[in-house]
């Protein structure tokens, strides 16, 4: 049907084939039929062990999907930074070199040959990651200032720009070797696109780097200056509370007796209580604005 109203849409399943449907040894029911059905495939290739090496298993993965839509149908990768342990959700990101590496280049150099002597690839490698994330799985999220939530967002931009531009190198260094050697100027100029590229994600993971930095140290300056700031509202209270209760005893009590010296010495305690959070309240926000400055500048 949808086939019918588009027909000149690519159109498939998202993640079919799955990696269970791959496996050597797989049992699951077939799905030959959906497959050479799509007019495109668009497996993932997600994966969720950091600091393991599942290059090959992921190349495995979308070689045997080549083969099981018979190299008739283009295969489009679906590749994610993301990755969660457990049922935690997306909470992290891999680091970019590992997902390149494992999911990028495993999909860009899978290569199925047919019955003919036909070399097969991929048609495509696309990125997916949600914003929503950094909202789920930031803590303290709703008590952010727009400034806050809005840098958080710009790390997330830099992070992604990071991993398109580390994409494009690999596609650029995946090309045919065959077309390297018929067409000579593009080899110099796909040289130079990656050299280009190379120094832009270099550039582009130092600015990374020095903005999260700065990011990390206001929302560490603004989460000890509200912890002071509630310290100081608390010894205030007490304070107020202790001089309450030394005037009731004053009115008690007579002469110079214990009682009214054990009622003048809880308000100092408490007023010297108050001037102490007082003092870390100042310094803290002192700080934070600081920080806040030095993020601007």
């Amino acid at each position: 049907y949808a086939q019918s109203l588009r027909p000149n849409a690519k159109i498939g399943y998202w993640g079919l084939p799955r990696k269970d449907h791959t496996g050597p040894n797989s049992t699951t029911a077939s799905i030959d039929r959906l497959i050479l059905a799509c007019t495109a495939i668009f497996p993932d290739v997600y994966e969720h062990n950091p600091g393991v090496n599942d290059y090959a298993r992921l190349r495995r993965h979308i070689e045997t999907c080549m083969e099981m839509s018979e190299g008739n149908t283009p295969v489009y990768v679906q590749a994610s930074p993301r990755y969660k342990q457990g049922s935690q959700g997306y909470r992290w990101l891999h680091d970019i070199n590992e997902f390149v590496n494992d999911q990028v280049r495993s999909a860009l150099e899978a290569t199925w040959i047919d019955k003919n002597g036909q070399e097969h690839r991929v048609a495509g490698v696309g990125m997916w990651d949600a914003y929503i994330f950094v909202k789920m799985y930031t803590e303290g999220w709703s008590g952010l200032s727009n400034d806050d939530r809005k840098e958080l967002w710009n790390a997330l931009d830099h992070y992604h720009v990071e991993c398109m531009s580390q994409m494009k190198i690999a596609v650029d260094q995946a090309q045919p070797a065959h077309e390297h050697e018929q067409d000579e100027p593009w080899t110099v100029s796909g040289q130079k696109r990656t050299e280009l590229a190379q120094a832009a994600g270099s550039a582009i993971r130092k600015h990374h780097r020095q903005q999260r930095s700065r990011l990390v140290r206001v929302l560490r300056a603004k989460r000890s200056w509200r912890s002071a700031s509630s310290a100081y509202r608390s010894a205030r209270s007490s304070y107020r509370k202790a001089v309450r209760s030394y005037r009731s005893a004053m009115k008690r009590a007579k002469g110079n007796s214990k009682k009214r010296r054990a009622a003048r010495a809880a308000p100092r305690t408490a007023r010297n209580g108050m001037r102490k959070a007082s003092r870390s309240y100042r310094s803290a926000r002192s700080a934070y604005r600081s920080a806040r400055r030095a993020q601007q500048a």
